[in-house]
């Protein structure tokens, strides 16, 4: 996670795009999203180089995705996720807008549906 806070713009890519991948099994969502990930994702969305920014998103997505706990959407939401991600569906890349599309659908599923709401 080190790469992703402050790696080059190339290498912060690729370490939301490992990310990525290791979203893809549920139990890994929890256990880096524990480990931190989450905040450097948000910061990437933000301040991130276009490929940086569309990686990162398109993480989030993921991390955001059948989160039971709602552990992740807390995370992205306390984090200023939300604002992040509205803000790179209006003035992001293609690609970027789809993921960030896709991570703030999650989040309102996991927001409203999960009663996370209730803990705000």
């Amino acid at each position: 996670m080190a790469l992703v806070r402050s790696g080059t713009a190339g290498d912060r890519e690729e370490a939301a795009g490992a990310l990525w991948n290791l979203a893809y099994d549920a139990a890994n969502r929890v256990a880096i999203a524990a480990a931190g990930a989450i905040p450097p994702l948000v910061a990437l969305v933000t301040n991130g180089a276009a490929g940086g920014q569309e990686a990162a998103a398109r993480a989030l997505a993921d991390f955001t995705s059948d989160d039971e706990q709602n552990e992740v959407a807390v995370v992205v939401f306390e984090d200023g996720g939300l604002a992040a991600l509205v803000e790179l569906v209006a003035n992001g890349t293609a690609g970027a807008q789809e993921h960030a599309a896709r991570a703030l659908g999650n989040l309102a599923c996991e927001l409203c549906f999960g009663d996370i709401w209730l803990r705000l």
